[in-house]
């Protein structure tokens, strides 16, 4: 994610390789939220403590998205919704799909995800990710597959659908990655301030 926003913020895109590397990141972020949110059914604490995160650090990462995004086009947007966003509809949709509220999940599917990057699709991923990761059936897959069409098209890449290889891969060994609370959280908004200000400051030169 770092890279691909260096070589987009930082050099133009120079490196095309890069920037195919980066269209995996999405997908990623989101199967490991599905996944965790998987893990701990029916629990409303860790639903609202992942919803407060999630927009807390959306929030504080809303200025340095808008003004990257604004360096680029020489227009300045509240829209899209960074990443952060789109992973809190998500786990709005999620919850409400675990009460049995279909009707507020179709509103928070429909309207939030008309507001945040990679839209409705990258929603659905995210909700069929998490019931393959609840329900093992192979059929969420099939699904998540089928989403990374449309995603692919909003990215302007296919190159996601590695994700779905690599996450595949990455089930098959056991790595033991110590947690850090809230780095993921933290990281986000972190990278993009060090990168708006480098990025303004080279343009001062």
């Amino acid at each position: 994610m770092t890279l691909d926003h260096i070589n987009t913020i930082i050099l133009n895109g120079k490196y095309p390789l890069i920037f195919e590397e980066g269209r995996v990141v999405m997908p990623l972020f989101a199967f490991v939220l599905a996944y965790n949110l998987a893990r701990t059914p029916n629990n409303e604490s860790v639903y609202k403590r992942v919803m407060q995160r999630l927009l807390i650090y959306g929030v504080i990462a809303t200025p340095f998205f808008i003004a990257i995004h604004s360096m680029a086009t020489h227009s300045i947007s509240w829209f899209p919704l960074n990443i952060l966003f789109t992973l809190l509809v998500s786990t709005v949709c999620i919850f409400y799909l675990e009460k049995g509220v279909f009707a507020a999940f179709m509103a928070v599917f429909v309207l939030g995800g008309s507001f945040v990057e990679f839209l409705h699709p990258a929603i659905l991923f995210t909700v069929f990710a998490w019931q393959y990761c609840r329900s093992g059936k192979k059929q969420w897959l099939l699904l998540m597959l089928l989403m990374m069409m449309p995603i692919g098209i909003i990215n302007m890449s296919m190159s996601g659908v590695f994700s779905l290889a690599l996450i595949f891969l990455v089930s098959k060994v056991d790595i033991n990655i110590p947690r850090v609370k809230n780095f993921f959280y933290a990281f986000y908004p972190a990278h993009l301030s060090m990168l708006y200000f480098a990025s303004f400051l080279l343009s001062s030169y």
